[in-house]
């Protein structure tokens, strides 16, 4: 179902209460949410989205803090996110920079369960947060996990696994990933 409020395009999506819902079309009005979307977060002061963010269908963002207080999402201006992609900055920051391409089916991770048996409920806090820098290209199906930093211009070629961060203007790809060529522009 497609309606027009405030001069923006809204397609129906669900969100974890209705009531957020309404908050968060009143706070991002520049959001193109896909249908079948599911967002779940427990404070929308915890979640920033830029102007003209287009968000695929079926995608599930969430950013749920965590007993520290950690777990914030940030997207800025002109960033697509695909179809079926999995966001979750649940005990973690995710920053993800103006002019980001998010193909399909990634998943960007920003915090993990400790290794450790007996506190596998805690989130690792040695390794957690991502940062997407401007212009990046993320291909279809990656998987970017916490602690990594995707630099300015760079490429993720589809199905990779990001293990480690990246730097600007550098093509990385494999499982788990690793450079495969520099970019001839600079920004």
């Amino acid at each position: 179902m497609i309606r027009q409020s405030l001069g923006y395009r809204f397609i129906r999506a669900v969100i974890y209460r209705h009531s957020k819902l309404i908050v968060f079309r009143h706070k991002f009005p520049g959001v193109n949410l896909g249908f079948g979307c599911l967002l779940r977060f427990d404070q929308i002061s915890n979640i920033d989205f830029g102007q003209e963010v287009e968000v695929g269908n079926h995608c599930e963002i969430v950013s749920v803090s965590d007993d520290e207080g950690y777990g914030e999402l940030i997207v800025q201006n002109k960033v697509v996110i695909g179809s079926f992609c999995n966001i979750r900055a649940s005990g973690a920051s995710i920053r993800i920079g103006e002019r980001t391409l998010i193909a399909q089916n990634v998943s960007i991770i920003g915090a993990n369960h400790m290794k450790d048996v007996s506190r596998r409920l805690e989130w690792d806090v040695d390794q957690r947060g991502v940062v997407v820098e401007s212009d990046t290209w993320i291909g279809v199906g990656a998987i970017i996990l916490p602690g990594v930093r995707i630099g300015a211009g760079s490429i993720v070629a589809a199905g990779s696994v990001v293990t480690r961060s990246i730097p600007s203007c550098e093509i990385w790809g494999g499982v788990p990933a690793k450079k495969l060529s520099d970019l001839k522009t600079s920004l």
